[in-house]
């Protein structure tokens, strides 16, 4: 009993980590999916200073720039995962590849063969549309299924965004301070 309670406070101090990490980034970006005009980039130097502190404390930081690997590792067997599934554009996606496994059976395998690429574009527009609206409305961080593992989303939908968590993320470990001057 004492183990179960203890996994469900990690889980949830886990959670309340990755929410605080992503109030900042809501903070370093604006409604419209931009970097917000802030003093020199302050928030993104805070943000900075709150891995590199936190990654010393043990927390491993994995950047996820493929939408397989972020709704595999981030979205599946999550409350997300619902979300996900209860969309329309996904019912379209399920349609398409049941049209392509009827196809099969029918022995049609040029036509299947176009529906299952059909099915991966379409799988692909979903993803991305969700993962971006996603990131654009909470944030980038998602607790990592071991409880030192934070894996941050690539898809912002926003190649400058992009680029911010790519240099936040790589350059925590490093013995560089940011500061500004």
């Amino acid at each position: 009993m004492y183990v179960c309670k203890m996994n469900s406070l990690i889980k949830e101090l886990h959670q309340k980590f990755c929410d605080e990490l992503n109030e900042k980034w809501q903070l370093i970006v604006n409604q419209k999916g931009l970097l917000s005009e802030s003093d020199d980039n302050m928030l993104i130097i805070e943000l900075y200073n709150i891995i590199k502190e936190s990654t010393g404390q043990g927390y491993h930081f994995r950047y996820l720039h493929h939408q397989e690997d972020v709704i595999n590792n981030c979205v599946m067997n999550t409350a997300l995962e619902k979300k996900l599934l209860a969309l329309d554009d996904w019912n379209m996606v399920m349609k398409v590849l049941n049209m392509a496994n009827n196809s099969g059976i029918k022995h049609l395998p040029e036509t299947v063969k176009r529906y299952q690429q059909l099915h991966s574009r379409l799988m692909q527009n979903v993803f991305s549309k969700f993962l971006i609206a996603h990131v654009t409305t909470y944030g980038p961080f998602f607790p990592g299924k071991k409880p030192d593992e934070i894996m941050v989303s690539g898809i912002t939908g926003n190649t400058v965004l992009d680029m911010v968590l790519i240099a936040i993320i790589n350059e925590k470990s490093t013995s560089h301070d940011l500061t500004t001057k």
